[in-house]
Formats: C-alpha cells, sequence, structure tokens
C-alpha cells in the first residue's frame, strides 16, 4: 500500500476531516491497485472501489462524497467517477478520445490532461457533462494541482533557451498571467485550507532523486509567498522564507497544519523451512 510518487496531480490525500487517508494498495503482486482508504481513528483499511484499476491518479471531492480517477482500457486512459459510499456504480466521462490525470476543481469541473498533436494540454469540463475546453493554450508536461480558491492552476511546462527544458508554472484562471513556480522541477501542494504551500524539491546534493519539503506560510489572501522572478533554483531561495518548515520527505498535505503524510518503503520477508530427502 502507497501514496505513489507518480500522483502528482493529487491534492491532499485526506477526507476533509482528516480522519480518513486515501491512497493506493494492491492485496497481491497480481492484484490490480486500488483506491484503498485508512481510518486514522480505527485503524480499519477499506476497499471503497474494489477491483477497479487506477491507471495514474485519483481525487476527492471538497465534499469527500465523490472520487474521480482514470483507468486503462482497450481505447486508453479514459476518467471515471465514483461515490464513495458505493451508492451508484462508477461511470466514465467524456468522449473516446484518451484523458487522464483527473483534479477536481473547487467550482464543480473536472480538470484533466487530454493528447493532441504530440504534445499534452490541460481541459476542464462540468462534473455533469457537457463539452470539454482548453484551460491553457500551450502544452505542458505535466499537471500538478489547482489551489485551494481555484484561482491558479500548477503545471511541469516545457521551456526553451534555458540551462533546463522542463519548468513549474502557475496560470492565473482569472487574468491568463503566468509565474514561474520552480525554475526546474518540484511538487506543489497547498492545505485544503489555503493557509499553507507544501513545495518539495528533488535531491539536496546527497540524496539524489529523493524530494525535501518546505512547508510555507501563506498571508491571508494569497496562494503564493514571494518568489524569485525566474522560480525557485535551489534550498536556498527558501530557507530564507520567514517561518519555512523543512520535511525530510516528499509531504502531502492535509485539510491544515495539523497532519501531513509521506511514503515509506519496507521490504517484508518470510523465513522457511524446506525438508531435505
Amino acid at each position: 500500500a502507497h501514496l505513489i510518487a507518480s500522483q502528482w496531480s493529487s491534492r491532499a490525500p485526506f477526507s476533509s476531516d482528516g480522519r480518513r487517508l486515501y491512497f493506493l494498495g494492491r492485496r497481491g503482486p497480481k492484484d490490480v491497485e486500488e483506491v484503498w482508504d485508512l481510518d486514522r481513528i480505527s485503524g480499519v483499511i477499506d476497499r471503497p472501489l474494489p477491483g477497479i484499476s487506477i491507471a495514474h491518479n485519483f481525487d476527492l471531492s471538497m465534499d469527500g462524497k465523490q472520487v474521480v480517477f482514470d483507468s486503462h482500457d482497450a481505447q486508453g486512459d479514459h476518467v471515471w467517477i465514483a461515490s464513495l459510499d458505493r451508492s451508484s456504480p462508477p461511470r466514465r466521462l467524456g468522449s473516446g478520445l484518451p484523458e487522464s490525470y483527473p483534479l477536481f476543481g473547487p467550482t464543480g469541473d473536472l480538470f484533466f490532461l487530454a493528447p493532441g498533436g504530440g504534445h499534452e494540454y490541460l481541459y476542464r469540463r462540468p462534473i455533469d457533462g457537457g463539452r470539454r475546453s482548453k484551460v491553457i493554450p500551450s502544452p505542458i508536461v505535466r499537471f500538478e494541482t489547482i489551489s485551494p480558491d481555484g484561482k491558479w492552476v500548477v503545471a511541469e511546462a516545457p521551456v526553451s533557451g534555458e540551462d533546463v527544458t522542463r519548468g513549474v508554472v502557475a496560470y492565473s484562471l482569472e487574468d491568463g498571467s503566468t509565474m514561474r513556480v520552480c525554475h526546474s522541477l518540484c511538487i506543489v501542494r497547498w492545505t485544503a485550507d489555503g493557509n499553507l504551500l507544501y513545495l518539495g524539491l528533488p535531491g539536496n546534493g546527497q540524496t539524489q532523486g529523493e524530494y525535501r519539503t518546505f512547508i510555507l506560510a501563506l498571508r491571508h489572501g494569497e496562494s503564493f509567498p514571494k518568489l524569485p522572478a525566474t522560480g525557485i533554483k535551489s534550498e536556498s531561495d527558501l530557507s530564507r522564507v520567514s517561518g519555512a518548515q523543512l520535511v525530510n520527505d516528499l509531504a502531502r498535505p492535509g485539510p491544515d497544519g495539523s497532519v501531513y503524510a509521506f511514503d515509506r518503503q519496507e521490504s517484508h520477508r518470510n523465513i522457511y523451512r524446506i525438508p531435505i530427502p
């Protein structure tokens, strides 16, 4: 059972009250990866979507009643939505075209990735159906998240003429402006209440490929602290931010600053006795 690192676009993987933690799990090496949830008080693990394979990503609705996810079939990846109380069967959204990495928007839309002309673009669609519309005119590499107030989407985007080929950019859904969050790669998430920003930076010079997360307090009404014009290039850019907290993992935020989640990999082995003839 794990919180997959490829879930770049997942927001806080907790229920709105922080009691339940949602993650991907499988009962055995040959089983599909499903959505599981842990009741943090009782310790009971449930499988709200038994037997349904998650291709890349899932996300919880703001009211905690629905889950959106992508699943793979013969025609590619498609977006599905399901009730967590199992009151109705999951239903596939959209057309026969591939769509993936879905995320609930705070105003009732679904955001997701779809290919076109050899690139990936970010689209949105009403939850109850309807035509999809392109959110950002330029292609992106990976969709990361949406701010809790719905004002910004964050994505990993290709760049040219620089010493890096990709950077993390925030796009305003109000006026279309852009802001470079990280010069190269990072993982951006907010707590559900919008008071804290989690910035995960890969590697620290000694543990290449691993992440360290800076937790930054935000002023009322702001979605970001003051950032360098060309984006965060190193940890030193964040260490100067007043009140920043450091977590030596890729931390995943909860509904507020009282709880967060992170991955731990463990090996489990058994000792067997084999009779020798």
